[in-house]
């Protein structure tokens, strides 16, 4: 317990500090003038806030104690360090103090406290393994999906006019609903897909589609709503047992971004997006918080479930399916996919807000990065699928990423998603500078040069990327060369002087996370 305390206590370090250089960050035309200026304060709060929270225990609480004792614990200590901060102000007459500045950082600071409470607490209740030393809080494991096991697709003929599905399809199964008909006429060589072949249902019971016979369907619509399915992925996993390979699913849905426009449509604004914050919470928050999961299904009974359009393609591509086409017809989304791969076996998606990735350390040693989730789950498995939508944008991300959340952008923004990193730097699989710790996928993008010397040397929390700031693929591996060649010759001063010029760049040129 006590390496856990000592741990815990070298994290809220962490916390504090990056809160300050965060909050100054903010301030472009003053920060030649903070950080000289509040360097000696913030080390006076820095070690009041320790002494405050070594005097109230709350290291060791945190190692210890449940959710409750320490939020109560993190409230009173940092209670405490508010009034002496303010007390010391007052009586030391130092008003000239920015308040953005000294009550931001406690704020800021205050808050990650708050929410690595919660990661430790949802990592005892989740998991019993331990990553580290201590109990790590990883809420989520998750692994870099590039490639399902391809299937062996046969060449498709044309069938005889009697035979062929789309008659059937036009004037009788989807007649009631303008707009679907052409659409799949449009995306899908309906000529050589026979009507006796071709399943259309509305249902949400799986024991419907289970009596088929494996692989003897060309074609299965279900109009029913995905939302109101309970086990989901069962659900997909047995429609791809049904279809042929290379045969066609059609899936409907009310995603959470129809749902909002629906909301849009209906009500005044202001008060449909309270609404719809309602529906997300109760929908979406509310079934993935522990303890309150049987009350939602017994509420609900697993009806009106919310779900992003990203979440469901990426379920499809878990089960082994790939995607035709897409579009909103009407009141719901539609998705057409071919069964193309087998389902992913061996990985079990979660929904936790820290998340392990699959990374290429050093001598090529696969490693598991932590960081905050900033995309819709199931988005790794769709990682192919941008890749050949989108390609890559100015510093080597995926242009126009869907899969990335609202709230995810924001993290991404103000570098929150990067802090679980640390635990990375403690555990030795990263070093403070280093080439960007990269997929096996986004690897391969590499000239075999770049990806032997990254063999040589460990990942790191800051790379060249943010010092030398590349556009483009090339140039991003022209940096990471120089970077890597350097290092080779002097490695010490090589990290230092592109530590610094990093930093340069975050604080005064407002370099930012992808």
């Amino acid at each position: 317990m006590k390496k856990q305390a000592i741990l815990h206590f070298c994290i809220d370090i962490l916390i504090v500090t990056g809160s300050f250089l965060f909050i100054i960050w903010l301030f472009p035309a003053t920060r030649r003038f903070y950080l000289p200026a509040y360097q000696y304060p913030f080390l006076a709060f820095l070690l009041m806030w320790m002494l405050s929270s070594l005097l109230f225990g709350k290291y060791r609480t945190m190692a210890e104690r449940g959710v409750i004792k320490m939020l109560d614990i993190i409230l009173r200590a940092n209670s405490t360090i508010l009034a002496v901060i303010v007390s010391m102000i007052y009586f030391f007459n130092r008003f000239s103090y920015s308040r953005k500045i000294v009550f931001g950082t406690f704020i800021l600071a205050s808050i990650l406290e708050i929410i690595y409470a919660y990661v430790i607490h949802f990592n005892r209740k989740q998991s019993k393994e331990t990553d580290l030393l201590t109990s790590i809080p990883v809420l989520s494991s998750v692994i870099d999906y590039t490639h399902k096991e391809p299937l062996e697709l046969p060449e498709r003929k044309p069938v005889s006019e009697s035979q062929q599905v789309h008659q059937l399809l036009e004037k009788r199964y989807l007649k009631s609903i303008p707009g679907l008909y052409p659409w799949i006429e449009k995306s899908l060589p309906l000529h050589s897909i026979c009507k006796d072949d071709t399943v259309v249902l509305y249902s949400h019971h799986i024991y419907n589609i289970a009596f088929y016979e494996s692989e003897t369907l060309e074609f299965f619509i279900n109009l029913y709503e995905v939302n109101d399915l309970r086990h989901v992925n069962n659900y997909f996993r047995r429609v791809w047992h049904n279809l042929k390979p290379g045969g066609y699913y059609l899936v409907c849905a009310k995603t959470n971004d129809v749902v909002k426009q629906q909301m849009k449509n209906k009500l005044p604004p202001g008060i449909s997006g309270i609404a719809y914050l309602f529906h997300f919470l109760f929908h979406r928050v509310m079934p993935k918080i522990p303890g309150f999961s049987q009350l939602y299904f017994g509420i609900t009974k697993g009806k009106n479930r919310a779900f992003s359009f990203t979440e469901i393609l990426g379920r499809l591509y878990y089960a082994g399916f790939s995607s035709v086409a897409h579009a909103v017809i009407g009141d719901k989304q539609y998705y057409l996919v071919m069964k193309t791969g087998k389902p992913v076996e061996g990985q079990t998606p979660t929904y936790g807000p820290i998340i392990k990735l699959n990374r290429v350390g050093k001598e090529g040693k696969p490693i598991k990065v932590l960081k905050m989730r900033t995309m819709h789950p199931y988005s790794e498995f769709l990682q192919d699928f941008v890749y050949q939508q989108n390609h890559l944008q100015e510093g080597g991300k995926f242009k126009n990423d869907f899969r990335i959340t609202t709230t995810g952008k924001i993290l991404r923004k103000l570098w929150l998603d990067e802090i679980p990193m640390v635990i990375n730097l403690i555990r030795g699989d990263l070093k403070i500078v280093g080439v960007r710790p990269i997929s096996q996928h986004y690897l391969n993008l590499y000239s075999q040069e770049l990806q032997q010397l990254r063999k040589t040397e460990k990942p790191g929390l800051i790379p060249p990327f943010y010092a030398d700031l590349p556009k483009t693929l090339e140039e991003i591996e022209t940096s990471e060369l120089r970077y890597l060649k350097a290092c080779k010759q002097k490695r010490i001063i090589t990290d230092l002087r592109y530590f610094f010029k990093a930093m340069g760049n975050i604080l005064l040129n407002r370099a930012r996370s992808g």
